[in-house]
């Protein structure tokens, strides 16, 4: 619920505050915020919604570049580092994913 001061909510606020410091605890030092304030959650045409949406999107399309290029590639070190980069961008799928 929007707490109709100007900018980013105070529950939104502590919010990102408590997943900072979580993030900061696990070692997770690379983080993006997707927040609507000011919207209902029941809404999908939110711009960070769509914005998260459109990042699974750019990732799905991100591992099919790395798939193309290690069937070109025929050194077995690249295609390890390509295969692992897929490896995360899957896993950034699967979390942004359980989110919808």
């Amino acid at each position: 619920m929007d707490d109709g001061n100007v900018g980013e909510s105070m529950s939104i606020g502590s919010q990102k505050a408590i997943l900072k410091r979580k993030a900061k605890e696990i070692g997770i030092h690379c983080y993006k915020f997707y927040v609507d304030d000011g919207y209902s959650g029941t809404n999908f045409n939110r711009p960070s919604f769509q914005q998260m949406i459109a990042d699974i999107e750019a990732e799905k399309a991100a591992i099919n570049q790395y798939r193309a290029h290690m069937k070109m590639i025929q050194d077995q070190g690249v295609n390890d580092v390509l295969m692992r980069i897929i490896k995360d961008e899957e896993y950034h799928i699967m979390i942004l994913q359980s989110l919808i």
